[in-house]
């Protein structure tokens, strides 16, 4: 509230350069919490996987001899060879 009532003058009302001072801080600040928000996710995204399932890729199928299945890394898909 101080910044702005300082910006004002009496016969003009709110200063424009001072509203553009002030604009031009929200900018930087809202560009900052971007920011660091992407580093963040380029974090996430790099971490290592703590998993015991094994990697992505063909495997001997459980449930049928013969046969490969493809991991997703997760769980067995329908793709059989």
């Amino acid at each position: 509230m101080m910044i702005i009532n300082a910006l004002q003058t009496p016969d003009t009302g709110t200063d424009a350069s001072g509203m553009v001072v002030v604009s031009g801080v929200i900018v930087v600040a809202a560009s900052a919490t971007g920011a660091v928000a992407l580093i963040i996710t380029a974090i996430v995204r790099r971490a290592p996987s703590h998993s015991s399932e094994p990697a992505a890729g063909w495997y001997a199928d459980p449930s049928r001899e013969g046969t490969w299945r493809f991991w997703d890394g997760h769980c067995w898909t329908n793709s059989v060879a």
